[in-house]
């Protein structure tokens, strides 16, 4: 059976992380090939194979996504991914 982990993270100031957030992303889904990365936000589910994909989830402030990663190392990869978004939306509230 194929690995699998998933989480939902809330972004927070999405539209001033929407292009460097989506790259960075779209670099660990591109770095970890036998993984299968998926985003989703409401009705809107894309593969983050690149900047383009996933900015169609239209990132806002306060929007809910689940990450999720089939396949060897999927753990790692939504680790990372979740760091990513965590980092960045730390890094642009006021009291950090």
């Amino acid at each position: 059976m194929a690995e699998f982990a998933e989480f939902r993270f809330v972004l927070k100031d999405g539209p001033r992380l929407r292009a460097e957030v989506a790259r960075r992303v779209a670099l660990i889904a591109a770095s970890s090939p036998a993984v299968s990365v998926r985003l989703r936000s409401g009705d809107v589910e894309v593969m983050a194979d690149g900047v383009d994909s996933i900015k169609r989830l239209g990132w806002r402030d306060g929007l809910d996504i689940d990450v999720s990663c089939t396949g060897p190392g999927a753990e790692q990869t939504l680790r990372e991914i979740v760091g990513v978004l965590d980092r960045s939306t730390r890094a642009n509230t006021p009291d950090h």
